[in-house]
């Protein structure tokens, strides 16, 4: 029988031939894997995926480009119009006091128009009263004159006082006229400020990045607008233009519309598909 001692030694040499074989299963793996990676096709596949993550980074190097541009052409729009916001918010500060002051010369003129008027109305009752009376002609004279100089100042009154409210109509509209032109510049600048806020989301796709980076772009399905797509065309035609292709697909496209003219023909003068007297070949004719 094997005692204590003989088993506890028996299980430490079962123990590390184990761990031999698995030390020797290891390195045999790391053999193989050093070898495939030092392989020729495992290089040349390292290679390329170093290629597609180069090429990813530059097309995120493109959208940071747009994204700055755009950044920076909205913060310069932001700038200007809150330039011309405060130069308008001015412009109504200073019709304001336009108004207020054309308003003062207004109620003075009318202040003075009724007095004027007052005059006038005195003046041809005095004249009338001198001549029913018969009044001596100096008197006559006096009272003519009077009557005539209070008329040419009620005239000359009512028609400051018509003048001074045109002008305050006219400072009232300047006045509204240019309050809507801040309202509208407050909208405009609060747009823009809100573009210029979502820039890094927003930012449109350039030109210079289309021309560029359009394949990737066309490949990973990228949401393209309408322009985008237009500018896309433009390459993928002078590339067709390049490579004939134009002229295979209008081939293509000759042969298909010949075909479709056949087609038509052959439906109104053939017999129908399956008619024993319907040629095998639509393009032959048929005779009983």
């Amino acid at each position: 029988m094997i005692d204590s001692t003989q088993a506890a030694q028996l299980r430490q040499q079962l123990a590390e031939q184990r761990n031999a074989q698995i030390q020797q299963q290891r390195d045999e793996i790391r053999q193989q894997l050093t070898e495939i990676m030092e392989s020729d096709d495992v290089q040349v596949l390292a290679v390329r995926a170093q290629a597609i993550a180069k090429q990813r980074e530059v097309s995120a190097l493109f959208d940071e480009a747009d994204r700055l541009e755009h950044t920076l052409a909205l913060q310069s729009k932001v700038d200007k119009l809150t330039a011309a916001l405060a130069e308008s918010k001015t412009e109504v500060d200073r019709l304001i006091q336009a108004v207020d002051s054309a308003t003062g010369a207004e109620d003075a003129a009318l202040k003075r128009v009724p007095k004027a008027n007052a005059s006038a109305a005195q003046a041809e009752t005095d004249e009338k009263l001198g001549r029913d009376a018969g009044v001596e002609p100096d008197v006559a004279i006096d009272l003519l004159m009077r009557l005539n100089a209070a008329q040419t100042v009620a005239a000359r009154e009512r028609s400051a006082a018509r003048q001074a409210t045109e002008a305050r109509t006219q400072a009232q509209s300047q006045l509204a006229t240019a309050r809507e032109v801040v309202a509208q510049a407050r909208a405009v600048l609060a747009e823009t400020q809100r573009q210029l806020d979502a820039a890094d989301t927003d930012a449109p796709v350039s030109a210079y990045t289309l021309a560029l980076d359009w394949q990737s772009r066309l490949i990973s399905k990228q949401p393209l607008t309408d322009a985008d797509r237009d500018v896309i065309r433009a390459f993928v035609r002078d590339f067709a233009r390049m490579l004939d292709l134009d002229r295979e697909f209008a081939r293509e496209a000759l042969d298909k519309h010949e075909k479709e003219v056949q087609a038509r023909a052959n439906s109104m003068l053939l017999p129908k598909l399956g008619h024993p007297l319907r040629p095998v070949n639509p393009g032959m004719t048929s005779r009983p």
